[in-house]
């Protein structure tokens, strides 16, 4: 889907933007003493109640619509038998083929503003979450006197995925894991998705 897609692009995007802003830091911080966590952006958005919200609202948003639709063509069914039953030169089969037409088109505009609205919403709300996520990292290291997280991306391999894919998509994939190892003391995610949470059910 488009929209799970959307997410998965908006992960990577933003696992890149903290390496690259951590990276060329990373030694000298090191060096000085700077106290490192690392915290996983995929697994926070996942996981936060917020995000969970938001899909069932999407899930009840589209039976809602689905539903609408559903009527406005058994209207079209409708209309279509009515015309279908009178005879083809009477001005009352004019007049209800007109009215099917406009039924048609009623549906079709319907379909394409509640996908474009829906996609809009989505990327809408995916980039607010995002923005919470890394204000809420910032919230939790400075707490715990960290100087710098880095962005831990290690993407699950589908089951199937090494029969499938071909090499390059292989070392693509291995390719995006940007921390290969880290302690558990030093990963600060559960700790954002609990601050995040408290947040959240506070604000509601």
């Amino acid at each position: 889907m488009k929209s799970a897609s959307l997410v998965r692009t908006t992960l990577a995007a933003l696992a890149v933007a903290i390496a690259l802003a951590s990276t060329p830091i990373h030694a000298a911080a090191q060096a000085a003493g700077t106290k490192v966590a690392v915290a996983n952006a995929g697994k926070i958005f996942n996981e936060i109640r917020e995000k969970k919200d938001w899909e069932q609202k999407t899930a009840t948003d589209s039976k809602t619509i689905q539903d609408t639709a559903f009527q406005k063509q058994q209207k079209i069914k409708s209309l279509q038998d009515q015309r279908d039953n009178l005879r083809p030169d009477s001005p009352q089969y004019a007049q209800k083929n007109s009215e099917l037409m406009s039924a048609k088109i009623d549906l079709e505009v319907y379909a394409q503003i509640q996908t474009a609205d829906a996609q809009r919403q989505n990327k809408q709300k995916t980039k607010e979450i995002f923005d919470k996520i890394v204000n809420s990292v910032a919230e939790v290291a400075t707490s715990k006197g960290v100087d710098l997280v880095l962005a831990d991306s290690h993407p699950d391999l589908p089951d199937d995925f090494l029969e499938k894919a071909n090499i390059d998509q292989v070392r693509a994939l291995l390719g995006q894991r940007n921390v290969l190892f880290s302690s558990p003391q030093v990963d600060i995610t559960q700790d954002v998705i609990t601050a995040m949470d408290a947040k959240y059910t506070s604000g509601k």
